[in-house]
């Protein structure tokens, strides 16, 4: 079902990744997702560099089944999914999904989360996002379901969502116009807590910076942020 193209995670399994994975496409046109990195353990990345990963599917790093990421220093460029996640999709029974002084640059997918599409509870601290793209919402960051989200810096160039961008509009059946949003950021439901970072020439349709998206209740603070 190409699952795990590059690596393989299997359940209860704990993988520490130091190196670089480059240039898998996957034009799969099953009605699964494949990926290029399959996550139901637990897998660390570490110094690593994962850059040029396609897919005409969702993002081709797949957590699900309780599967975890945890990413330190590494950076994360030039990915592109043809669904939801550029590059790390999340399912709602993935588990945890951290992110530590990390970068992700030019980033892109034509649904939500041009750099990461997340189901479940998520901490970034001291990453940049610099030039991401989605189509629908969250050029950056897209967290669904009731997930909560926690965004911490400390005001330095790391910590810092530049040049992101969420900018689509679809017409739907009955003639209405949908416009999508969070240049940065959208959170569908759940919590919001950001604290200590910059927002610099973020754009969208609706909300610039942030989105708070859908007709569940979202609790957002937003503190030491410009």
């Amino acid at each position: 079902n190409n699952q795990g193209i590059a690596l393989y995670s299997q359940a209860n399994s704990t993988t520490t990744f130091k190196g670089v994975i480059r240039n898998i496409v996957s034009t799969y046109e099953g009605t699964s997702s494949p990926s290029a990195i399959a996550v139901k353990g637990t897998i660390t990345f570490e110094n690593a560099v994962v850059d040029g990963l396609k897919t005409n599917k969702n993002g081709m790093i797949r957590l699900f089944d309780k599967g975890s990421l945890i990413a330190k220093n590494t950076e994360f460029t030039n990915n592109q999914a043809g669904g939801d996640g550029g590059i790390v999709y999340a399912q709602m029974d993935a588990s945890t999904v951290s992110f530590e002084q990390c970068t992700f640059t030019s980033n892109k997918a034509a649904g939500n989360g041009g750099a990461t599409y997340i189901a479940e509870d998520a901490t970034i601290t001291n990453c940049k996002f610099d030039a991401n793209t989605a189509g629908k919402n969250g050029g950056a960051v897209y967290n669904a379901s009731s997930a909560n989200l926690t965004v911490t810096g400390d005001k330095t160039d790391k910590s810092v969502f530049a040049n992101n961008k969420a900018n689509g509009v679809k017409t739907v059946s009955d003639g209405d116009t949908v416009y999508y949003g969070g240049g940065a950021i959208c959170i569908g439901s759940g919590t919001l807590e950001i604290t200590g970072y910059e927002f610099i020439g973020n754009s969208a349709n609706r909300g610039g910076a942030v989105r708070l998206n859908g007709n569940n209740t979202i609790e957002a603070t937003i503190s030491g942020s410009i």
